[in-house]
């Protein structure tokens, strides 16, 4: 949860001034008795009004970071990141915290929604879903954008070519930079 929560620091600080107002928003929101903190009861209803599941005592637990019983401006930031940069199991509702699989063929830029599955919803197989290539989040990420160290992945590609006996790194190299 700390890289989270430095995460969201970052991400509030280089934020526009129309995002950073937003942020703010929100946290007034969430503190309906305008005490500037956030109770359990009022960060419950609010995820509750939201249509939010999963977002219990336990989890404000896990976001109270000095543990007084109230969530401050930095601590409500991390629910507001969270909510707004992770996904929701398509399978099982949970929201993901960590890395994911993405459908291939749904994530597109084109597209305004992608089919997103848990770790344990993808590898029990069982999930039902038009397509059938999936990819975790970090591959998804990287082979979004053409690699800049060309060099690197040559040198890595011949070293995986060696290590699996492949004649040349090509194949390799062409399934680093899918």
């Amino acid at each position: 949860m700390d890289d989270l929560r430095l995460a969201s620091i970052a991400c509030y600080n280089a934020g526009s001034r129309k995002e950073q107002k937003l942020a703010k928003k929100v946290f007034e929101a969430m503190d309906a008795d305008g005490n500037g903190k956030v109770s359990v009861a009022e960060f419950s209803n609010f995820a509750s009004k939201l249509g939010l599941k999963g977002f219990d005592k336990n989890f404000f637990n896990q976001i109270d970071k000095d543990k007084n019983g109230f969530l401050d401006f930095e601590e409500a930031l991390l629910f507001y990141y969270i909510i707004t940069t992770r996904p929701f199991c398509d399978m099982c509702g949970q929201l993901i915290m960590d890395m994911y699989y993405s459908c291939i063929k749904c994530f597109r830029p084109t597209s305004s929604n992608s089919c997103d599955l848990c770790p344990s919803c993808y590898s029990c197989g069982t999930f039902k879903h038009d397509h059938e290539e999936f990819i975790d989040n970090f591959a998804l990420l990287r082979k979004q954008k053409p690699s800049s160290n060309s060099r690197e992945i040559f040198a890595l590609g011949v070293e995986l070519a060696k290590l699996v006996g492949m004649p040349g790194p090509e194949e390799v190299i062409e399934c680093i930079q899918m």
